[in-house]
């Protein structure tokens, strides 16, 4: 691959850097024509990330004159960002993020948006902030204050970022919340409620936690570890005890290492064992053996969830995409069709297959329903209208109840729209986590759907397999009826926003004797590190995958605690 003699020596030799740095990692990702790809808007930033990151791996850091030649090589308006983004993720410290903003400032002064992007690392490193950091920051808010009107989500968030080091930091948050007004989202309500916690302000904490319930949405990772922290500064504020209660009953996730941080106090305490555990198909712990309950949704919160989807179908909402005559058609026929138990989202069903021919794929399929019927189970299948003349899907699903949608119908609606108008105790089968659907729910009713989606849906193993998961219990914080154990559910710090846990936390409060036994009674695992992480997707699929298969670690402490015993 040829390349620019003018490139390298800006980048490489005036730095003395090793040819081959440049050529394995840079050039295979911008093309051979060097020159020409630095000066594309579109794909300079990304230049700009992956030279900055080879160039940090070798000089570890760099002099304000270094930052200035590649200032002026990628002059475009992502080398900032870029930049700025390096050095937090290497965690270069806050003399670097100085020094590139001296680089910046050497021909002109910086725009505020450039300033609002440089507040991340001095919030980022904020133990490393002076009196001058904090200053600027409290300057440069200011001025993007004042400058604009209305703030989008992501800059208002990298400016709340840079007031965790700014003693004064209430007013001038709370004119960012103002000024983001509609975009105001899980994220900026979690990172306010960090600031208060930072700046020991705990019942504003507490208060912005409980807004941010409504958006049915996980708190930051930080949030978490903060609040831990802070209950090892401050004991006598029970920090970690009142963000157990908060968590009781709730959807919200906690996150793998602040699972851990809280773990190894509470097993540092007399009161207390704390262990991570899988539940199994019938809901219970594989640690202390309690079963989980199905948390159903009240009645007035199902009228709120079942008017929601009601809107769905209002042709005057913005989200309704229907035609008047296929709705209509579509409610008469529920009010007229017996009653059902199980809703099947045929079109995921259907093409859901992998290396498996039509026949065997509707055979899959037949059995799976049969075994459904043999249950009790009355099933609905939602489908579309090239399915009628398919001679498989005929002979998989005579005797059902089936309703063909158009073939351009956004189905999902359909499909919860079924199961919520027959009760909330009616199921769904579907692999689809219905993202789409949550993502056009506004406020509380967000975590309401999720609520009855985890409760309600059954989920596969596999593709098209007859491993289907019902849920017999909810996998939402819970505690025991005599409150001598809570069980929380836990995603990974990357995956924080899932909904499905992956393993949960198991937290018993017990005697000083139970304490002296707990290593034998209730054995440490150390599953929670061998599960890789998983993309959003597949997090539904891996969460049926642990209950089902976490039966026979089950079985294995009920054996090991009668030897105890």
């Amino acid at each position: 691959m040829k390349l620019t003699v003018t490139f390298k020596s800006q980048v490489l030799l005036e730095m003395r850097l090793p040819l081959r740095l440049f050529a394995r990692n840079t050039v295979d990702f911008i093309g051979p024509n060097v020159s020409d790809a630095t000066r594309r808007h579109d794909h300079s930033g990304r230049n700009a990330f992956i030279t900055v990151m080879n160039v940090l791996n070798v000089k570890k850091t760099l002099t304000t004159p270094e930052w200035s030649r590649l200032k002026n090589i990628f002059e475009s308006p992502g080398f900032s960002f870029n930049a700025i983004s390096v050095i937090m993720k290497k965690g270069c410290g806050l003399s670097e993020a100085r020094k590139l903003k001296s680089a910046l400032e050497e021909n002109s002064s910086l725009n505020p948006i450039t300033k609002a992007q440089m507040l991340r690392a001095y919030g980022f490193f904020a133990k490393e902030c002076t009196e001058t950091d904090h200053k600027f920051i409290e300057d440069t808010i200011d001025e993007v204050l004042s400058k604009f009107p209305v703030l989008t989500a992501d800059l208002s968030a990298g400016l709340l970022v840079a007031l965790i080091s700014t003693p004064s930091w209430k007013q001038q948050a709370d004119l960012i919340l103002q000024k983001t007004g509609s975009e105001l989202n899980h994220r900026l309500l979690s990172l306010y409620a960090l600031l208060a916690f930072e700046h020991n302000e705990y019942d504003l904490g507490w208060e912005s936690m409980r807004k941010n319930v409504n958006t049915g949405t996980n708190f930051l990772p930080s949030l978490y570890q903060c609040i831990i922290e802070k209950h090892e500064s401050y004991p006598k504020e029970n920090l970690i005890y009142k963000l157990i209660d908060f968590l009781d009953g709730k959807s919200f996730m906690m996150t793998s290492r602040a699972a851990e941080h809280l773990s190894n106090i509470l097993d540092s305490t007399d009161k207390f064992v704390s262990r991570f555990a899988t539940v199994g198909l019938s809901g219970h712990c594989s640690c202390c053996n309690r079963r989980l309950q199905k948390v159903s949704l009240t009645e007035e919160e199902y009228q709120k969830l079942l008017s929601d989807i009601h809107e769905r179908f209002d042709l005057k909402c913005k989200f309704s995409s229907y035609e008047e005559e296929e709705v209509s058609h579509f409610k008469e026929f529920l009010e007229q069709c017996p009653q059902f138990s199980i809703v099947v989202d045929g079109l995921n069903m259907f093409y859901r297959v992998s290396n498996r021919t039509e026949t065997n794929s509707y055979q899959i399929i037949k059995k799976l329903l049969y075994k459904l019927e043999q249950q009790g189970h009355k099933i609905l299948v939602i489908a579309r209208s090239h399915l009628r003349g398919n001679k498989f899907f005929c002979q998989a699903f005579k005797g059902h109840m089936i309703y063909f949608l158009n073939d351009r119908t956004k189905d999902d609606t359909f499909t919860i729209y079924s199961a919520l108008s027959k009760g909330q105790d009616t199921l769904v089968l579907s692999n689809d986590f219905f993202g789409t659907y949550h993502d056009s729910v506004k406020g509380e009713n967000k975590l309401l759907f999720r609520k009855w989606q985890l409760s309600n849906q059954m989920i596969g193993t596999g593709y098209l397999s007859l491993n289907f998961v019902a849920p017999k219990f909810s996998p939402v914080g819970q505690k025991s009826e005599d409150g001598s154990s809570i069980h929380i559910p836990l995603v990974t710090d990357d995956q924080y926003k899932s909904y499905a846990p992956y393993a949960w936390l198991c937290i018993q409060q017990v005697s000083m004797e139970e304490k002296r036994r707990a290593w034998r009674k209730w054995p440490k695992t150390t599953f929670l590190h061998e599960i890789e992480s998983k993309p959003g997707v597949e997090s539904f699929r891996l969460h049926a995958h642990n209950v089902k298969n976490s039966f026979k670690r089950h079985q294995d402490h009920k054996r090991s605690n009668v030897r105890y015993n």
